[in-house]
């Protein structure tokens, strides 16, 4: 039921999406529906965010140049708009992150990498 729900969700921020680019003037919602977790010389794994405790949804608020979580929120510290994409980049906890979001379509690319490995997530923004 719970994932259900996500997918509801998730196609409804597809919609909307596509009814609206992303051009980083605005606040956006992202979902993330799927995730690998990657070491070096071992096969990624893959499931849902939410197995891994990793967020299932964002804010990203660009004027501010925040990046708001589940449970915390992190500073954007570079951003480039460019080949009908917008990067964002930050750190936090350790970790260096990217967002890379298709102004067009919403889709997204969390990675979130440390020495040790990195989480690779995939979803959708939407406007808010």
């Amino acid at each position: 039921m719970k994932r259900m729900i996500l997918m509801a969700l998730a196609a409804c921020f597809s919609l909307a999406a596509f009814a609206e680019p992303i051009n980083g003037s605005k606040r956006a919602i992202c979902t993330t529906e799927e995730l690998r977790d990657c070491v070096a010389g071992a096969e990624c794994l893959s499931g849902l965010p939410a197995e891994y405790g990793a967020p299932t949804s964002l804010r990203i608020d660009f004027a501010g140049k925040q990046v708001l979580g589940e449970r915390r929120k992190s500073k954007i510290r570079d951003v480039e708009k460019k080949d009908g994409q917008i990067l964002l980049q930050g750190r936090e906890l350790g970790y260096g992150w990217t967002i890379a979001i298709a102004t067009a379509s919403g889709d997204m690319t969390l990675s979130i990498v440390n020495q040790e490995g990195g989480f690779l997530l995939f979803g959708r923004c939407a406007p808010l």
